[in-house]
């Protein structure tokens, strides 16, 4: 087993236009910070993928997580319907 990163800077991905650029945005944010970029995919079972994160996040002492907004999130926090 390959040994773990030190202090990743992790972002989720599933494959949305948000997640392809919440990727660009840490793979720049670890490379200023000079750590590893972690992209980790949660496929949803039992758990929801954001607590699957925050669990990953937790394990790797994660300097940072990053995760991309749906369009749904704008609506919510806009008001539009």
């Amino acid at each position: 087993m390959p040994p773990r990163p030190l202090h990743p800077v992790i972002v989720g991905y599933n494959g949305s236009l948000s997640a392809r650029n919440a990727i660009a945005y840490a793979a720049g944010m670890a490379k200023r910070q000079g750590r590893p970029l972690l992209v980790v995919y949660v496929r949803t079972r039992l758990g929801h993928p954001a607590w699957e994160l925050a669990a990953v996040a937790t394990e790797l002492s994660a300097d940072a997580l990053v995760i991309g907004a749906s369009a749904r999130f704008w609506h919510r926090t806009r008001g539009v319907p």
